[in-house]
Parts: C-alpha cells; structure tokens; sequence
C-alpha cells in the first residue's frame, strides 16, 4: 500500500495534537516528494531536515501510539546532502496546530537524491521519470551543488545516476 500526502498529514496533525509549544519541522526525502504529488510508494520514514525538535522527541508515548495506528515514524538526515541554499526553497504546508509544517522544494529532493547511491533514492529517481525539464536539473546543480560536486564520490555518483536517467554524460 503506498504511503500518501494524507497519511502523511493525518499522522502530523495527530503528533501535533500533544504539542505545547510552537514547533517547526522542515520534511525532505521521498515523504517531500509524496507531499508533492510526485512520488508513489510506500514508506515508514517522514523524513525531517537535520534533527526530531526536542518538543516532539518529548512525546515518546504519544510517538509510539501514532506510529502503530499509521505506521509512519519521524526519522532525520543531514542537510549538508542538499543542494546548497535549500532553506531558501522551502514550501510552506497547512499549519497543524502548533505544529509549523515546511518541506524541502522538490527540485531539491530530486537533485539531492542524483548524488545518493542509496538503492531506495535511485528507485525514487528511476520511478519520478525525470519530472523536471533536464535543461532546469541541469541548471540547479550547476548553481547549488559546488560544495557536492567537490566530493569524487557524490560527484561520480551524479554522474553514475545522470547516465542511467537520461542516456547522456553529464556535463556541466
């Protein structure tokens, strides 16, 4: 069964029932992409940007309750494995409660996962087909990804990823 935008929200809004506090969470990953309508599939991680808000981590029980109705969990990744400037792309989703919902632009997602080798990020790519203009994808990395490109291993795994998705070397 895939994991849809309203799961998504359903499980945010029933955490954010307990909240006291405001609290603000940015989602990327394939969860960003659901978020999106872009990506259908199945997945247990609502991936957050950096860190779990302590405000949420506090809430151990009322976690536990929501991931066992909609088995869904609140899991991190660090943001220096997305493009730079990120923060400033962010899209804004309906505020629950105390509970300030944001998501990593999905161009963003997407040009991230093109530097993964992480099996799950390139079935993501290969099932995404490409949903941006290749001449805009292009343009992306060639403005936000100087500090990924300088890494040999992201940046053969961009080029790794970029031959299998579209046939072609990639150039800058």
């Amino acid at each position: 069964m895939f994991t849809t935008r309203d799961n998504i929200l359903v499980f945010l809004r029933e955490l954010s029932l307990n909240l006291t506090v405001e609290t603000k969470i940015v989602i990327g990953g394939s969860s960003s992409l659901i978020l999106d309508y872009l990506l259908q599939r199945a997945t247990q991680d609502v991936d957050l940007v950096d860190e779990i808000p302590k405000a949420l981590r506090d809430l151990r029980s009322e976690m536990a309750r929501a991931e066992g109705i909609y088995h869904l969990h609140l899991a991190h990744f660090q943001s220096h494995y997305l493009p730079d400037g990120w923060e400033t792309r962010l899209v804004s989703l309906p505020r629950l409660r105390k509970l300030e919902v944001w998501r990593v632009s999905s161009l963003d997602v997407y040009v991230g996962k093109l530097f993964s080798r992480r099996e799950k990020d390139v079935r993501d790519l290969v099932a995404l087909q490409s949903p941006f203009p290749q001449a805009l994808v292009e343009q992306h990395i060639g403005h936000y990804c100087t500090r990924l490109r300088e890494d040999p291993a992201l940046s053969a795994q961009l080029e790794d990823n970029w031959y299998v998705l579209y046939g072609a070397e990639f150039s800058d």
